[in-house]
């Protein structure tokens, strides 16, 4: 990002850019220390074909270990693994594209999940809850994680579009500084999309699954600790919430917002933090 603009505690709108501690604290910080309401991206040239595979491992491991290679070698621009259960039984496998030659459109890659959208919107389970789960794991702890997870769900637990996702993710790469990961050069970005029907206590269930998965990758009980995504569904009770997902003091996180809420953090997302109902104030501009 290059520019964003930003609603602080205050009510005010003001821009901030890199090197400015609102836009450092409101990338990645929840809405604690003010609300996104504009981003300007960098833009790249998009490719205008690329060259796209499916490629079917045995085991998790094997799969994971592959895209380890790839994205150390910078051979493909994406790499995505997935775990589908289907009528032949689990499927394991690696999709890639490499951003250059080939007979794909790029705009055809980037909507190819379209279909299934549709398919989903069509039979009404699009607007069905989705309890998805999602944590980072240190690459030396995913592989033992994503095994023992594979093997104790069930295509119930997924539901019939449900998969589970893995992607390697380069932490250097990552610069906003309330965006806590696992302190490896190469985390496991790992999560659990679930579709279930419309059942309010599977559902339930399935949210306390995803708190019991947590708590086991960062207690170390699966193997080692991993960092959760706060945005999945399996929340944690503020304030402990934020204190976790960040993995630093509550007040540390909230210093930069503090500074223009006349309510002392109160105002910016108080589901997230506090417990506070009180109406935000009118926009003002500066």
């Amino acid at each position: 990002m290059v520019a964003l603009e930003v609603v602080t505690g205050d009510g005010v709108v003001r821009t901030c850019g890199p090197g400015d501690e609102l836009f450092a604290a409101a990338l990645g910080g929840l809405g604690q220390c003010g609300i996104i309401t504009r981003a300007t991206p960098r833009l790249v040239t998009a490719p205008p074909r690329i060259t796209r595979h499916e490629v079917d491992y045995d085991t998790v491991a094997a799969a994971a270990a592959d895209q380890v290679r790839f994205v150390e070698e910078g051979r493909f621009d994406f790499v995505q693994g997935q775990v589908r259960f289907g009528e032949a039984g689990r499927r394991v496998f690696l999709e890639t594209a490499a951003y250059s030659g080939g007979d794909l459109f790029y705009l055809e890659f980037q909507h190819r999940l379209d279909a299934a959208e549709a398919l989903l919107t069509g039979t009404g389970a699009w607007f069905h809850p989705h309890p998805w789960w999602n944590c980072f794991l240190p690459a030396s702890a995913a592989v033992g994680f994503l095994t023992a997870l594979v093997e104790r769900l069930t295509p119930a637990d997924l539901g019939p579009a449900g998969c589970v996702l893995f992607y390697p993710v380069f932490t250097g790469e990552v610069h906003a500084p309330l965006v806590r990961l696992p302190a490896e050069r190469i985390d496991f970005l790992v999560a659990i999309l679930r579709f279930p029907p419309d059942d309010a206590g599977l559902v339930a269930r399935q949210v306390a699954e995803n708190r019991r998965l947590y708590e086991e990758a960062r207690a170390g009980r699966v193997h080692l600790p991993g960092r959760r995504d706060p945005l999945h569904a399996g929340g944690l009770a503020p304030p402990l919430r934020l204190a976790v997902a960040f993995a630093v003091r509550v007040e540390v996180a909230l210093r930069p917002g503090r500074g223009a809420d006349p309510r002392a953090g109160d105002l910016l997302a108080p589901g997230q933090f506090s417990a506070s109902r009180a109406r935000p104030p009118r926009i003002m501009r500066p």
